[in-house]
């Protein structure tokens, strides 16, 4: 195992489906925040929410694949991992870097995203029935 920045990456990355989208590799992650463990192997994974269509090979500094969690303890997050011009990009000298991230978010902000980047039947499983219109 390798530390990146409070992550933990397994090797080698696993192939995983993204709501339909084709398999890309994605390495398990976890964080530590605030005392409680967020691990990308044992949460639900929704939906990607970064790299949804792209077809942009590593070599692209605008690569990213980010995927939306729920933990087992009903908790969102986001995870993954881009290029040096995307959203996990970290500070190397003279610019930035591939980089890998965790972040929590809300459920306001989980629920924006599966209704950007998910099914109904997502939404469902994440939030129950919505309300009609």
């Amino acid at each position: 195992m390798e530390e990146f920045y409070g992550l933990v990456r397994t090797d080698p990355p696993q192939k995983l489906s993204h709501c339909g989208s084709a398999n890309v590799e994605q390495s398990i992650m976890l964080r530590i925040i605030d005392g409680m463990v967020y691990n990308t192997e044992t949460a639900e994974e929704l939906c990607e929410i970064g790299g949804v269509g792209q077809t942009l090979p590593r070599n692209d500094f605008r690569w990213e694949r980010t995927s939306l969690y729920r933990s087992t303890k009903g908790k969102f997050f986001i995870a993954g991992s881009s290029g040096p011009l995307a959203r996990w990009a970290i500070p190397v000298r003279g610019g930035k870097g591939e980089g890998e991230g965790l972040r929590l978010i809300d459920e306001s902000e989980a629920r924006t995203l599966v209704e950007q980047h998910a099914d109904y039947d997502t939404y469902v499983t994440a939030f129950g029935p919505p309300d009609e219109g």
